[in-house]
């Protein structure tokens, strides 16, 4: 398996979707709003894992077979999930990590 190219690409797709959460943070900090806080811990969250992935998984090999494309769809379901789910936990809108999980999900695969 090509474990490396996976979580770079893992990385990438963890970086990209911390900086959308940037948008929703400036959203916020210009309409005098207070959860723009919030967006940025978890954009600086999801920002950092990703560089780190990226920095650590920076191989030439970047060829992926059926296995490796199945285990890179199922890491970022999951991994985008995990991180979707921190703006709605730290804000306090739910009571526990598992219900903003659930939301986070519903909001990603768009069931909700």
């Amino acid at each position: 398996m090509a474990m490396g190219t996976i979580f770079y690409i893992l990385g990438c797709l963890l970086s990209g979707f911390g900086a959308s959460m940037l948008l929703p943070a400036l959203v916020s900090f210009l309409g005098d709003g207070t959860d723009y806080i919030v967006f940025l811990e978890s954009s600086a969250t999801a920002m950092f894992f990703g560089v780190v992935f990226v920095l650590m998984n920076n191989t030439k090999q970047r060829q992926l077979n059926h296995r490796d494309g199945f285990l890179l769809t199922f890491l970022t379901w999951f991994s985008l999930s995990i991180v979707g789910a921190l703006p709605i936990y730290f804000s306090g809108v739910v009571p526990s990590f598992i219900d903003a999980l659930f939301e986070a999900v519903s909001g990603l695969t768009t069931t909700g």
